[in-house]
């Protein structure tokens, strides 16, 4: 008679795992993680960086998470703070933080961050062009210089994406005093589309902001006279006219159809509140 003998159950390792399952199990760790995977063998590099579609899948999975600068525009570092991690009883502050020094070869001091976007910073500087950066590969590109440089009172700038055309692109206005006691000005735009460029000419702005106005986005913000407020909404930046007379005071920009607009205020928010 013969007698079987009884076998080993073979043990599947992780790097034998279907490449789309093992892509799904990245795609849902924390910045911090994924990037200390990347050290573990060279399949899992590959899956991940270079890779704009696995950047996007990790991207739509992350949960919101807050990029903390120095005051200091002396100090480099930058500080990452994964929401989800600080608030689990678990879990140590620490472990939250990733500690960011981008080695960027270009001067910083005179640049301020504009706003981020998909994990991608903008920063600018009145007199050089606008630099798109990732932080945590310490890559950067810079935009060419508009025409219009220098040509007007006052430029800023602003990064946003646009979830339908799947383009980042950058925004400039540039403003031209008519008035200085009254605050009044004229104002352009341009956009610039990475990858694609060259600067393509939006015309006048459709209404004229104030000084006092601050703007917001969600996937890229502006802000006008050291105002430094920001939010997102839907692949537009949005900003307030503060104007209590007027009930058009949410006026956004569309990054897709590269348009300005008036948001309708709140059905629930009268004139008393503003």
């Amino acid at each position: 008679m013969n007698q079987s003998t009884p076998t080993k159950k073979r043990k599947l390792s992780v790097p034998e795992l279907p490449a789309h399952i093992t892509v799904d199990i990245l795609s849902r760790l924390p910045v911090k993680t994924l990037l200390h995977s990347h050290l573990v063998c060279k399949h899992w590099l590959s899956l991940t960086s270079p890779n704009p579609p696995f950047a996007r899948l990790h991207l739509s999975k992350s949960p919101i998470a807050l990029l903390i600068r120095p005051a200091r525009p002396d100090r480099r570092q930058l500080r990452l703070i994964d929401l989800r991690l600080q608030t689990l009883p678990y879990s140590h502050p620490k472990h939250a933080q990733l500690k960011l020094s981008p080695n960027l070869h270009f001067p910083l001091l005179g640049h301020r961050v504009v706003n981020s976007c998909n994990g991608l910073l903008c920063l600018y500087d009145q007199s050089d062009p606008v630099f798109v950066c990732n932080p945590v590969l310490g890559e950067y590109i810079s935009i060419p210089l508009s025409q219009h440089k220098g040509l007007y009172d006052h430029t800023t700038s602003a990064f946003g994406f646009g979830p339908k055309t799947k383009r980042y692109k950058v925004l400039q206005l540039f403003l031209k005093f008519v008035s200085y006691e009254s605050e009044t000005y004229e104002a352009e735009a341009e956009t610039y589309t990475l990858g694609e460029g060259p600067w393509r000419s939006l015309g006048r702005v459709p209404f004229h902001p104030d000084g006092q106005s601050f703007y917001a986005s969600l996937s890229g913000a502006l802000d006008w006279f050291n105002h430094s407020f920001y939010a997102s909404m839907n692949g537009a930046f949005h900003w307030l006219t503060f104007d209590r007379a007027s009930p058009d005071f949410i006026r956004c920009f569309d990054f897709d159809c590269e348009r300005f607009r008036v948001v309708c205020e709140p059905p629930e928010f009268g004139t008393h509140h503003k």
